[in-house]
């Protein structure tokens, strides 16, 4: 009976486990202009609104004429641009250290970075590089299979 109880205890936990971390928020949408929506999952894109939360693995895309923006639970900020899509593919912050990955699938964002220390790190990947900066404000864009990125101050680098 014991061992039926753990193995019942044990399947439970399993089960739960990758609802209760994907159900972290890492950030929420905190300006829409225009019309953007999100997708989560295998579910179906729907509207965004400002107020919802955005967790890992969640797309973001804007319409023409439309921007978004995303802050993050360290106060940083990502300012998508129209017709923009983008997924958040990691984002933590402990104790001061970021550490945040977005896949810029097409389109112009913005991100301004606070609260960072010096090993902080946070990327924006396309499909031909990867940009990164060690806490500023800096630009990426990706556009008919070219990238190209700027930044305000800072250490920037794109590969």
């Amino acid at each position: 009976m014991r061992k039926s109880w753990i193995l019942c205890v044990l399947l439970t936990m399993v089960l739960l486990l990758p609802f209760t971390a994907m159900a972290t928020p890492v950030g929420i949408i905190t300006a829409i202009e225009g019309r953007a929506d999100i997708t989560r999952g295998e579910d179906p894109a729907r509207p965004a609104i400002v107020g919802d939360e955005v967790h890992i693995g969640d797309f973001l895309r804007t319409l023409s004429k439309s921007r978004l923006e995303l802050t993050f639970i360290d106060d940083s900020v990502t300012r998508l641009a129209p017709l923009s899509r983008l997924r958040v593919t990691k984002f933590l912050f402990d104790a001061g250290e970021r550490t945040g990955t977005i896949d810029l699938l097409r389109g112009k964002v913005q991100s301004v970075l606070v609260k960072a220390t010096p090993d902080s790190v946070y990327e924006i990947h396309t499909p031909t590089a990867v940009a990164g900066v060690r806490g500023t404000t800096f630009f990426v864009y990706y556009r008919d299979g070219v990238t190209g990125g700027a930044s305000r101050e800072g250490t920037f680098y794109v590969y």
